[in-house]
């Protein structure tokens, strides 16, 4: 959205809210009620501290039954329309919007409709290739939020791959909201991978998160090739099959266990991260232990944990029994301990060896930073000058207690 304001006059992009905008744009998500409500202060934030501004909200909490707790926003903006974001301005700008707030309306669909060159602020280029959900977890409002599962064409995608690899790229990650679930044109997701590293030569590919039981042999066997990031997250949100069926999940324990260990086999030492949510109703203190057993057997390297959160409009809201908050936040305590120097010990695996970093800030005092290919924040201390968007070669020299990485430099950029 920066970019096509960019291109279309709106030229002065802040960074921040130091000065007093004439447009604010919010962009929402409604994952959790911890995040609603996060964009909800956000919301009331800008309009208290900005009253003459045009706030613009977008994404995942535009509902046309929640209007009135929006009523600090001028436009509201699903996700099917956020490509339509200078015509919805230029409405604004002409007083052809009087109605506050005002839901903005279209019969077309631009889900895929950006197409970008570059990415404003970032040293990687993201890419969507898919959207929406058919899974209907029982505790998700994503399939409401987001609709129905699909996926953007082939020769799209490929088409924005290589102008981010023409404008100097080195890492692209792949988005959407179920990524392994994409099938178009009679390609499925590891048919999408193989032609990606076909098409490209100079780039490295990260996946975002993947779903379990999307993934195939045909898969584990693309993922092979050096070009794409040993970095899988894998949601979890159980390590109990009985609670993993009451979510609607796809997949049991046994499962996932064979899949991870699959993915080990393809790639060595891979960074595997997960997602957990812990006090699901009916999560009894067996259900619990599973979890915990299956934590170990996994050996991720880090573990997003939430806190079950009821979200009107999904099944498990009316669930029963409901896990007290005193327990579920007890459980939450002990996972977050358990699990506290995961991606510290991972880290350690890889002082001594070399790693490919692509750099995303220069520092002061000569220190740069970066992402390694498997996901590790690396630190590098060089007199020499690193380019944002290049890949590096770096050593490894030591990891701290905090989990920070700090490298040496040892090779001058390198193509992957």
């Amino acid at each position: 959205m920066s970019l096509l304001l960019q291109e279309n006059g709106f030229t002065k992009i802040l960074p921040s809210l130091e000065d007093a905008p004439d447009i604010v744009i919010i962009n929402t998500c409604t994952v959790t009620g911890k995040a609603e409500a996060k964009c909800r202060n956000s919301l009331h934030k800008v309009r208290r501290e900005f009253p003459s501004a045009c706030i613009i909200l977008c994404g995942c909490m535009i509902d046309e039954n929640n209007l009135e707790q929006l009523h600090d926003a001028d436009i509201l903006i699903d996700n099917k329309h956020k490509s339509q974001i200078v015509e919805i301005i230029e409405l604004f700008q002409n007083g052809l919007i009087t109605k506050k707030p005002y839901l903005f309306t279209s019969s077309k669909d631009g889900t895929f409709s950006f197409s970008a060159k570059k990415m404003l602020g970032h040293s990687r280029a993201f890419t969507k290739i898919q959207d929406g959900c058919n899974n209907f977890c029982s505790y998700c409002k994503i399939p409401f939020a987001r609709g129905r599962s699909r996926s953007r064409s082939p020769e799209d995608i490929v088409r924005e791959v290589k102008q981010f690899e023409k404008n100097g790229y080195r890492e692209i990650v792949l988005t959407g909201i179920n990524i392994s679930d994409y099938h178009s044109d009679s390609l499925h997701f590891s048919d999408l991978l193989r032609l990606l590293l076909n098409e490209t030569a100079t780039v490295r590919f990260r996946l975002s998160s993947l779903e379990p039981q999307n993934l195939t042999q045909d898969f584990f066997d693309v993922i092979k090739n050096e070009r794409i990031c040993p970095h899988f997250h894998m949601a979890l949100q159980s390590g109990s099959t009985k609670i993993l069926k009451a979510m609607n999940r796809k997949y049991t324990t046994d499962a996932f266990l064979s899949i991870v260990k699959k993915i080990r086999s393809s790639r060595e030492n891979p960074f595997l991260s997960s997602d957990l949510i812990l006090g699901f109703p009916g999560e009894t203190d067996e259900d619990f232990i599973e979890t915990q057993n299956l934590l170990k057997l996994s050996d991720f390297s880090y573990i997003h944990v939430f806190a079950f959160s009821p979200r009107p409009g999904t099944k498990a809201f009316d669930m029963k029994p409901k896990v007290p908050e005193r327990i579920r936040d007890e459980r939450v305590r002990l996972i977050t301990s358990m699990i506290k120097n995961q991606t510290v010990y991972y880290a350690k695996k890889f002082i001594g060896k070399t790693l490919n970093v692509l750099i995303e800030k220069n520092g002061i005092d000569s220190l740069f930073s970066g992402k390694s290919e498997n996901y590790l924040d690396v630190q590098i201390k060089t007199d020499q000058k690193l380019l944002q968007k290049e890949i590096y070669q770096v050593k490894i020299d030591s990891v701290n207690s905090d989990g920070s990485v700090i490298g040496s430099l040892i090779n001058k950029k390198i193509s992957v």
